[in-house]
């Protein structure tokens, strides 16, 4: 379905844009390239994978990176010449979905040669059909590493997938490759555009969505807290052709399309399984009251009764803090920051505190105390002053 979305053409093109040059038969492929029906060599492959280790910056893979005389006169030696080969937020929104490694468990399992629980790897298995061929690449922000396994006559090999014949090869060889690599996390795509389409941000319950406020069950407004609101969809499931059309994918939902060819093939499936399960999509249509529990009269009202602005501290001493809230709702929980830092949390009344000056990080002369205050609901409120430590 990913291949007839984004078109055969656009496909092959892309796979060259990655350094693969061996899929150039576009007669002679159909739907089932991605099911082995295109020969690539295990070179090819794990070098475009490589652009994705890079963020999408491909150089020609070599074997010779240089060549010296006997007395170390360099006489070849290869000079890269990168180029963009794909978007760099395309590439890490896909590293971010390789390197999940729970992603990964349900399929095989905890303590599997996949399984890399204390770093990030990236990396993708393939079985062809009947078994003939199975491989695994996989990489870090430093190394792209590949293997496929085989019988010479291409005669089908023992009914397992490739996470149980050719990755433990693999694993072996990777664990002893990181011992020389230092570890690295791989950069963070962006966040998505909420702006797409829903089925687009992988919601697939339906193409009208809404957003509530969490505590509450209403429609969220811009004062609910972010880590409350949450976006569901007004049931009305189809396949992915009932709102994309694959030649404008960003642009407007098709105006007929039962005209697509695969429509059908692919709305009859979903259709049934939506009839399996009761018709029940775990989504209902939009409340019509908004979120009433953050408004700003509900905000804590947080002032630092002690110490007072611009008051003098030695190193030695420590920093009695009060405060006094103004609160519609129950007061959860009071944080103490200084200069930035994270010192206190007290999670009762009166919810005063005390800081030795000498925990303080970054002291400066003039340092800031930073009190936040939530509510039962998440509404936060906050004030700071300014203070002197002595040195």
């Amino acid at each position: 379905k990913a291949l007839y979305l984004a078109g055969l053409k656009d496909t092959l093109q892309t796979s060259q844009d990655l350094g693969i040059t061996s899929l150039n038969k576009i007669d002679q492929y159909g739907l089932t390239l991605v099911l082995g029906g295109g020969e690539v060599s295990p070179l090819e492959l794990t070098s475009a994978y490589g652009v994705f280790a890079n963020n999408g910056i491909k150089n020609n893979h070599v074997a010779i990176a240089k060549i010296t005389d006997r007395n170390g006169k360099v006489l070849e030696e290869f000079k890269e010449t990168p180029t963009q080969a794909y978007p760099e937020q395309s590439v890490l929104l896909l590293n971010n979905v390789l390197y999940d490694n729970n992603a990964r468990l349900p399929l095989n399992g905890p303590n599997s040669p996949t399984d890399f629980p204390n770093q990030e790897v990236a990396l993708k298995t393939g079985t062809t059909n009947d078994y003939r061929d199975v491989w695994i690449v996989g990489y870090t922000p430093r190394i792209a590493v590949g293997a496929w396994a085989g019988n010479n006559d291409n005669s089908s090999m023992v009914k397992k997938t490739s996470g149980f014949i050719i990755a433990p090869l693999w694993r072996a060889f990777m664990d002893e490759a990181l011992k020389e690599i230092p570890a690295e996390t791989f950069k963070r795509p962006d966040p998505i555009d909420p702006n797409l389409k829903p089925i687009l941000r992988g919601i697939w319950q339906g193409g009208q969505t809404y957003t509530i406020d969490k505590t509450t069950g209403k429609l969220a407004t811009d004062l609910t807290p972010p880590e409350l609101r949450e976006e569901r969809a007004v049931p009305d499931a189809h396949t992915i052709l009932f709102w994309v059309d694959k030649n404008n994918p960003k642009g407007p939902p098709p105006s007929n399309p039962y005209a697509d060819p695969q429509f059908n093939l692919w709305e009859k499936p979903v259709q049934a399984w939506i009839l399996g399960n009761g018709g029940n999509l775990g989504s209902s249509q939009p409340p019509t009251q908004s979120d009433d529990v953050h408004t700003p009269d509900a905000i804590p009202r947080v002032n630092i009764t002690s110490p007072s602005a611009g008051a003098d501290f030695d190193r030695n001493d420590r920093i009695s803090v009060s405060v006094n809230i103004e609160n519609k709702f129950d007061i959860r929980k009071v944080e103490y920051y200084m200069n930035g830092f994270l010192m206190e949390t007290e999670n009762s009344k009166p919810f005063d505190t005390r800081i030795q000056v000498k925990d303080i990080q970054n002291i400066q002369k003039m340092n800031t105390l930073k009190v936040i205050a939530y509510d039962e609901y998440e509404n936060r409120g906050e004030t700071e002053i300014r203070f002197i430590i002595n040195n």
